[in-house]
């Protein structure tokens, strides 16, 4: 995963944080990180194209980044802390023995096409990525001591997650999942389709997600556009509704070199990836940069944006 990368280049506007907004019938989480400013884009240069943008089948890493950007998880793990935090569920209890979790979701959350968040949402997406037949590669990660996870909604906003031993690491697999709109995506499941679903050719509106960007398009052999959600659950201390961004624009370079010329001329205020004979050249041409190590071995570098 690269959200390491993703939480530094876009804090504030992806800065974790522990505080609930005071309005109860929308648990939108505030960050505590400094003010940005709306507008502008951001363009990201990969070298490859994505082979789907749907989190149940992804297993390339190109198709993952660029999903990271419009999915939400229910417990998130910092990168940089190590440290669980409150995501799609505000808050969780575990039982004595650990064996025993009951997540309380945010209130009046919605998908980036406007159909509310609920418990359903999250019941459908545990039974997808835990049926075998799907062959999603998340599964394995939701079996603990040779079961797979029991899940049961308790209310329209409390879910209960049932283990077969006590696991340490249990809240790790909340982090693993993205939820996915049943709304969407049930008759698909149903019909034995799934693995089909949000393909690259797929209609911007037969998407959605609860993330900071939904998919707005792509045109092959060149780029492919994400948007502002509107309806993202993070805003800032003020009040107002993250992202500060308008736009992702993840354009197709294939060629290293043209990457870093892009970057040096700028094009592109991220290159996926630099040979240290490029990364000489942009140091020594004076560049404002930063280059991120993170531990799938990617480096992202980006001008000043």
């Amino acid at each position: 995963m690269t959200r390491s990368v993703i939480e530094r280049l876009f804090a504030p506007a992806f800065a974790a944080a522990l505080v609930c907004a005071a309005d109860a019938a929308l648990d939108l989480l505030v960050s505590r990180a400094e003010a940005g400013r709306y507008g502008e884009q951001l363009v990201i240069n990969q070298r490859a194209e994505p082979k789907t943008l749907n989190p149940v089948a992804v297993v390339d890493s190109v198709s993952r980044e660029i999903i990271q950007f419009t999915i939400a998880d229910l417990i998130h793990i910092n990168r940089e802390t190590q440290r669980t935090e409150p995501a799609l569920a505000k808050a969780w209890t575990v039982s004595r023995d650990g064996r025993r979790y009951v997540l309380t979701l945010r209130r009046g959350l919605s998908f980036s096409d406007g159909h509310p968040f609920d418990a359903d949402d999250v019941l459908f997406s545990f039974q997808v990525y835990l049926d075998e037949k799907v062959r999603s590669p998340q599964r394995d990660l939701l079996v603990v001591g040779g079961q797979p996870l029991g899940v049961r909604k308790l209310d329209q906003y409390t879910v209960q997650f049932d283990l077969a031993e006590s696991y340490a690491a249990a809240e790790r697999l909340f982090d693993n999942v993205a939820i996915l709109p049943k709304h969407l995506l049930e008759k698909m499941y149903a019909d034995g389709r799934l693995a089909e679903a949000w393909g690259l050719g797929t209609a911007a509106a037969q998407m959605a997600g609860l993330g900071a960007f939904r998919f707005k398009e792509y045109v092959p052999g060149e780029r492919i556009v994400l948007e502002r959600n509107p309806d993202y659950w993070k805003m800032d201390r003020a009040g107002k509704r993250l992202p500060y961004l308008d736009r992702l624009v993840l354009a197709l370079v294939t060629s290293e070199d043209a990457q870093a010329m892009r970057f040096q001329s700028g094009e592109g205020d991220i290159a996926s990836r630099l040979s240290a004979e490029n990364f000489s050249v942009l140091s020594r041409a004076g560049e404002t940069h930063c280059s991120i190590c993170v531990p799938a071995s990617i480096t992202a570098s980006f001008s000043s944006i």
